[in-house]
């Protein structure tokens, strides 16, 4: 997470060096709220300073990747994969302060994942940045997201479920990359899947049910059902139980799903 730049609004009214007091504030209390979380381990996020070079010339990157010319990723930084921006603009509101909004963008899915906006006075700089920092960081940090993996011969699947109590659909990497699964809950101890598209030149088809264990750490997810292929030549079904493993992760690219 990196503080990007707070705008100056209103800027025949604002004096650029206020607007800049309450960005410093706000970056320092960024960074406090963020070691926080991450301390308590309520949240795997660090904020890191990159310039706004850096974020420009993100923003041309993106504008590739969404072009198919680059893989979707974050921001590097000396290694760190900056995932989220924070930006805004401030202004006076002729009450002897500032009223601002910041909005979080994630660098990954061109989201936004947290947005707030409010007036700061002069006096209260400070703890307005505090409470800023803290309610964004909660923004952030809130959602539960399970990273979901699995290994059987051509199956490869290694996807994020952004939440297991609502539908889902994820594909598989690899030779089976043209499958598509969908889960329906059903409770919180699994549910139904069902199996469809086409692989290795084929149309699939089937489904039944899952079964889920669930930690705050991580758990299982296994499939029990049919796999059917259906060919020219003939096809064939299959019975088995894929089982999968869950990881619990913090990811803001689920954040306003």
């Amino acid at each position: 997470m990196a503080m990007g730049s707070v705008l100056v609004m209103n800027p025949g009214d604002t004096a650029p060096g206020q607007v800049a007091s309450f960005e410093n504030a706000l970056r320092s209390a960024i960074a406090a709220a963020v070691e926080k979380a991450q301390s308590n381990g309520r949240c795997d996020v660090k904020a890191v300073d990159v310039s706004q070079e850096a974020i420009r010339g993100r923003q041309t990157e993106e504008m590739l990747q969404n072009k198919g010319y680059s893989q979707k990723n974050g921001l590097s930084q000396s290694k760190v994969v900056v995932s989220d921006a924070v930006n805004g603009a401030a202004g006076f509101d002729n009450d002897g302060g500032l009223d601002y909004v910041l909005d979080v963008t994630n660098l990954v899915t061109g989201k936004t994942v947290a947005w707030l906006e409010g007036n700061v006075k002069n006096s209260n700089l400070i703890e307005t940045a505090d409470k800023i920092a803290a309610d964004l960081v909660d923004q952030l940090c809130k959602k539960k997201v399970y990273h979901y993996t699995v290994s059987a011969h051509d199956l490869v699947i290694d996807h994020m479920i952004c939440d297991l109590t609502k539908p889902f659909s994820l594909s598989p990497k690899g030779k089976m990359s043209g499958q598509r699964y969908t889960f329906t809950p059903s409770g919180e101890t699994g549910g139904a899947f069902s199996l469809g598209g086409s692989a290795g030149g084929v149309p699939w088809s089937g489904g039944g049910s899952y079964t889920q264990t669930v930690s705050d750490t991580g758990g299982t997810l296994t499939m029990n059902g049919t796999w059917k292929v259906s060919a020219p030549v003939g096809g064939f079904s299959r019975n088995a139980s894929i089982p999968g493993r869950l990881e619990a992760v913090t990811s803001t690219q689920c954040a306003g799903d």
